[in-house]
């Protein structure tokens, strides 16, 4: 079966590939051994262009420079362009505004430097640099807030369906319940008269058959609601702890490197708390994607002899804390309800942590 490749081992490829094909261009012009040690070099900070953009474009940056004032014409070549264009791309796409933006104004200036010290520059040689630096940008911005809209998009309907799937389990409860408690409330005459009434106890019996017949009709008309009308298939049960696996290959699809993490041997829990769980879980994950400008996530799900623990921990911005959605007092109620607690803030280790621990009682 084909698997992808992680989001970083994927950039990884993709620098020493640039890399390589750098070197070939390099000995295929006959270019001179300081072009070829540009051609290798300049390449390889793209590994980190999703993990640390910023940092990424700015060792770009520095090769770029040293080339530049030591007279060198590496530049020249097609493959120094192609790593350029992709570091500022990759630093719209994954850094934050504020800190690309500061970055960006350095790639301004040396690309201005460094056409400046070709000597017989002219106009069109500044307007180039300045396209080759601005465009790549605007895309990423485009492109980053794009995957961040639809997966928030996504995020909003899922919400919706299950909030409607609740409704409907709810009504479903409640049929079942005021039937099934009918049905044993006439059980309950009917063997008390059985002997001495025969015939109130034949009508009890008669009530439970029509009890039991406006009890199916009600169930039929409740499931052909959980029933789509276009395709007819049935949508799925409420989410617990076996959709946290298929919820991180989404958000990995999505962008984000998630790695599930899964420690101590699992009991069974009460759908609820499976319920409060993945939740907890798609909300976290959610608000990384959209507001933490990180690369890479880690759940770690860890069962206990007293109870059940999820911490989601990124290595984006830390101090982001009012995370969209239904953002923490939305978790802290859901866990709350079963005796739980939640713990929100910036990691020791950098990037936000989101952990909540649920008892088994």
């Amino acid at each position: 079966m084909h698997r992808r490749l992680h989001p970083q081992r994927s950039d990884l490829v993709l620098a020493l590939a640039l890399a390589v094909a750098s070197a070939f261009e390099a000995v295929a012009v006959d270019a001179p051994t300081r072009s070829l040690l540009l051609a290798l070099s300049l390449p390889l900070p793209l590994a980190w262009r999703r993990v640390a953009p910023a940092a990424a474009a700015l060792a770009v940056l520095a090769i770029v420079a040293a080339d530049a004032l030591t007279g060198g014409d590496g530049l020249e070549l097609v493959s120094a362009t192609v790593a350029i264009v992709l570091a500022v791309y990759s630093l719209g796409a994954h850094a934050d505004l504020r800190e690309g933006l500061l970055v960006l104004g350095a790639c301004l200036l040396v690309a201005w430097a460094s056409v400046s010290a070709a000597g017989d520059s002219g106009a069109s040689d500044y307007a180039f640099s300045v396209v080759v630096v601005l465009a790549p940008w605007a895309v990423g911005r485009i492109a980053g807030g794009r995957l961040a809209a639809v997966v928030a998009e996504r995020e909003r309907a899922d919400r919706a369906a299950a909030d409607e799937r609740a409704r409907i389990a709810r009504e479903l409860h409640d049929v079942v319940a005021h039937s099934v408690g009918v049905i044993v409330v006439q059980a309950g005459a009917a063997e008390q008269v059985l002997e001495s009434d025969p015939e109130a106890a034949r009508q009890a019996l008669a009530d439970i058959r029509r009890t039991g017949k406006e009890a199916l009709v009600d169930l039929r008309r409740m499931v052909g609601l959980v029933r789509e009308s276009d395709s007819g298939t049935e949508i799925a049960p409420q989410p617990g702890l076996d959709d946290l696996a298929p919820l991180a290959e989404r958000v990995r699809q999505a962008g984000l490197d998630v790695e599930l993490t899964v420690e101590g041997p699992p009991r069974p829990i009460p759908p609820g708390i499976g319920l409060t769980v993945y939740r907890v879980a798609q909300e976290a994950l959610t608000n990384v994607i959209k507001h933490a400008g990180a690369a890479r996530a880690s759940v770690l799900l860890r069962f206990d002899k007293d109870g059940i623990e999820l911490s989601v921990l990124d290595d984006g911005r830390s101090s982001t804390t009012g995370r969209g959605g239904y953002g923490i007092a939305g978790m802290r109620e859901r866990v709350s309800l079963f005796g739980g607690e939640l713990d929100v803030g910036p990691s020791a280790e950098g990037g936000f942590r989101v952990h909540v621990r649920i008892p088994y009682a």
